[in-house]
């Protein structure tokens, strides 16, 4: 019997390796990126949503109403007993919102001895013309004796009217307004003493429980220390 030689002898070809699974780990990687697409996008949908939401109702807040008043930093108010060279702290404690109200009540031509009609005032002028006012003085002592036009804070529910968001034409007892404060309103609006400023003060004040005077600055600071 004669032996074959090893070079004549045929080999079967070998079949290529094949990865039975390879193909269903391509499509678990494929379904993979698009469950984190779609998870993006609904999560940027919705961060639109709410961005949207909040520029459409809260936009007004970039706003805010005003009224220009000469004040007259009055000795006698801000510091009757002249102690203020000795004692700085009386510029602190000066009673600061009754420059604020004889300044409107000279505005709006009310006499000085009109208590009753004086009193229909209360809630015009935001109570942070107190720190409006103390501000400026602190900042330059030199205008006490002095009168200066100063834009000070509308009080919340002014501001809400004059934006147009109380509905004036329902009776005055569901209202937050009353009429005579109504008819200041329009009067000094069409003197041009009332009126709509940007709200600078939304990204520096902190937490207040005037909404007038509530702002993000405290917010922001956290937010970037966080960061």
């Amino acid at each position: 019997m004669t032996d074959i030689p090893m070079e004549t002898m045929v080999r079967p070809a070998a079949h290529p390796r094949r990865d039975i699974g390879l193909k269903a780990r391509y499509a678990a990687e494929r379904r993979f990126r698009i469950y984190g697409v779609v998870a993006i996008s609904v999560g940027l949908a919705f961060l639109a949503i709410m961005l949207i939401t909040i520029v459409s109702k809260g936009y007004t807040a970039f706003w805010q109403t005003t009224v220009s008043l000469p004040i007259s930093f009055d000795e006698k108010v801000i510091d009757p007993s002249g102690k203020r060279a000795t004692d700085p702290s009386v510029l602190i404690k000066a009673n600061y919102p009754k420059l604020a109200e004889n300044a409107l009540v000279a505005k709006l031509g009310i006499s000085p001895d009109d208590k009753p009609m004086i009193q229909k005032l209360k809630g015009f002028l935001s109570e942070g013309a107190r720190v409006q006012l103390r501000d400026i003085v602190a900042a330059d002592p030199s205008v006490i004796g002095t009168t200066r036009d100063v834009n000070i804070l509308a009080a919340a529910n002014l501001d809400s009217a004059f934006k147009g968001q109380i509905d004036l034409s329902v009776e005055e007892a569901r209202r937050k307004v009353s009429d005579q404060q109504i008819t200041w309103m329009n009067k000094l609006k069409a003197e041009g003493a009332m009126a709509e400023h940007f709200n600078s003060g939304l990204f520096t004040y902190g937490a207040s429980s005037r909404p007038e005077t509530s702002g993000m600055g405290v917010a922001i600071i956290g937010s970037f220390y966080m960061m």
